[in-house]
């Protein structure tokens, strides 16, 4: 079946090929493609999702340092799963993009002690969708995330009031820019 609504493709098809400008960019189960992408493309494609452009500071066996455009440093652990890892040949140097879906990242009202990936911002919009909240949020340093939380937590109205974004360095995943 071809067809080019997400939600349709996500609920009915056991395996999905992604396709950009007449290639195959990744095939995998909705999971897979959702929770893994293996390029930029796939990642914005596939959902909603917060992207950085950067560039690799360090990088070990276990994480990976990117310095953001703006200058936001970002560490992220590589996920595994049964395919390769796709950031798996990142090296330092590299130009990449990181992926953090809305729902990953948390709102705090004072930052998060000793937390990696924890940046302050204002709400500059909040959306009630169905049985969630979405906020857009501006970073101190220029960015705009996109953060969903559910409804049972209280609305944050006031955008002159600080907020902190968190999120888990293996909730967002590094991305070659090359692919």
């Amino acid at each position: 079946m071809v067809t080019h609504d997400q939600e349709e493709a996500m609920s009915l098809s056991d395996r999905i090929a992604v396709m950009h400008e007449g290639r195959i960019e990744q095939i995998g189960t909705p999971n897979e493609i959702y929770e893994h992408p293996q390029t930029p493309f796939v990642a914005d494609f596939i959902g909603d999702t917060n992207l950085f452009t950067g560039q690799v500071e360090a990088v070990d066996q276990t994480s990976q340092l990117i310095v953001t455009e703006t200058g936001l440093k970002i560490e992220a652990y590589p996920k595994q799963h049964t395919q390769t890892p796709p950031n798996s040949d990142i090296q330092v140097g590299d130009a990449v993009v990181v992926s953090v879906r809305p729902e990953k990242i948390s709102l705090n009202s004072y930052p998060v002690s000793g937390a990696v990936n924890c940046f302050e911002g204002r709400v500059i919009n909040t959306m009630y969708l169905g049985t969630h909240l979405q906020y857009i949020v501006q970073l101190i340093s220029g960015e705009q995330l996109t953060v969903q939380q559910s409804k049972t937590n209280e609305a944050i109205t006031d955008g002159d009031t600080p907020i902190y974004v968190c999120w888990q360095p293996t909730d967002c995943l590094a991305l070659s820019k090359q692919n």
